[in-house]
């Protein structure tokens, strides 16, 4: 699917504003050793940030979280990087990636 067949569709509700924020990029995940045999992957970043309690929580994160993926995803490729809660379901602590010290 392309970025140009995104759309959005905003509603506020009965408030007079939307604290909601949304993010849509495509974000290219890059290697360690770009070529022929592992070139960038490309994938859609479609997110919606619900703004229960006021704005700048969801505005905090439609900024950062994109980065975030990106980043987390880049170690996960080259590092074959995963963190685990107690749970063991994946979970990914930016400040925790050995591949960002």
């Amino acid at each position: 699917m392309s970025l140009q067949n995104i759309g959005v569709s905003r509603t506020k509700g009965r408030r007079t504003y939307n604290e909601d924020q949304y993010g849509i990029e495509q974000l290219i995940i890059g290697s360690i050793t770009p070529d022929a045999t592992n070139p960038p992957q490309s994938f859609l970043y479609l997110a919606v940030f619900d703004g229960h309690g006021g704005p700048a929580c969801s505005k905090f994160c439609a900024q950062t979280f994109p980065r975030h993926v990106s980043i987390c995803q880049f170690c996960i490729r080259n590092f074959n990087l995963e963190i685990q809660d107690s749970s063991n379901k994946p979970m990914c602590f930016m400040e925790d990636m050995e591949c960002l010290k």
